[in-house]
């Protein structure tokens, strides 16, 4: 199915992981690392298939830092991932919890994109830099249904820093993206081509 439908958006390389739901953060220690074990082999199942189209992005068993470290090694090694899927609370724990540094700074080490999921409200009084300054440590997608609100997000932090988002295979997007990228009001070529390929390249380590 994803693949039957990408060529709707122009895309060549699609990036796939599992939903939120399939972290399962609340099993044990070791029922969770056969979980996530069990999503990374699937998930490099599906991308051998057709590698020249398809990336994939770990899921890691966040309970156990010390399985998490070596899962993700695993998976880098074993089946050349490069990103990485978190949420960022871990039954009850926020990311920034210093249980969790082993893995983030095994994920810096190996070079890998985070995508998060959720976010905490003591984000508010525990940075130190201006939120604005941030903005451009981060990566956004455009799936904000209103190219009005995504010209506003590049304006903010800047083309280099969106990527095209599709949330499939959930109905939250049209089925093609790419009509409501170039509604964005004075979408440049630059800026198009950032938001639609050289930045997810990037993220993905794509030559």
């Amino acid at each position: 199915m994803r693949l039957a439908k990408t060529p709707l958006y122009g895309q060549t390389i699609s990036a796939i992981s599992v939903a939120p739901p399939i972290y399962f953060y609340w099993l044990s220690a070791d029922a969770g690392l056969a979980a996530a074990k069990l999503s990374n082999d699937g998930i490099a199942q599906m991308v051998a298939k057709r590698p020249e189209r398809l990336r994939g992005m770990a899921t890691l068993p966040m309970q156990d830092p010390d399985a998490a470290v070596a899962e993700l090694e695993r998976a880098v090694r074993e089946h050349k991932f490069r990103a990485v899927e978190l949420g960022t609370s871990i039954e009850g724990r926020p990311l920034a919890d210093p249980k969790f540094r082993k893995v983030l700074k095994t994920i810096e080490q190996l070079g890998c994109f985070v995508h998060g999921f959720n976010a905490r409200p003591e984000a508010k009084t525990k940075t130190r830099s201006s939120p604005r300054d941030l903005l451009r440590r981060f990566y956004f997608d455009s799936l904000l249904h209103d190219p009005v609100a995504v010209r506003h997000l590049i304006n903010r932090v800047g083309a280099d820093r969106v990527v095209i988002g599709t949330d499939h295979p959930f109905d939250m997007a049209p089925d093609n993206p790419v009509p409501e990228i170039d509604a964005i009001p004075q979408l440049s070529a630059s800026e198009r081509e950032y938001v639609c390929e050289l930045t997810a390249l990037e993220l993905l380590g794509e030559d």
